[in-house]
């Protein structure tokens, strides 16, 4: 039992590689929240509470436009209206 488990916690290999940051500094990372925001019609003020307020718009926004997506995506096999 005792070699198993050392094969196996040998086997393990910790040189992994961490993966590259696409945004490595907060004010791009704002920049690039504020833009995305107006795409969406959300207000992105992130100086005005630390975010919260955002924060909360994107979890009342989420749900609904998850939910479009979700309606946008089904589709029908036969055609439900007769021509």
């Amino acid at each position: 039992m005792k070699d198993l488990k050392e094969r196996v916690l040998g086997a393990c290999r910790p040189d992994y590689e961490i993966p590259p940051d696409m945004i490595n500094n907060l004010p791009e990372a704002k920049s690039k929240i504020v833009d995305l925001a107006h795409i969406y019609g959300l207000k992105a003020d992130l100086d005005q509470d630390n975010g919260y307020s955002f924060a909360y718009q994107l979890s009342l926004f989420f749900p609904t436009h998850f939910q479009k997506q979700i309606i946008r995506s089904q589709f029908s096999i036969y055609d439900a209206f007769a021509g």
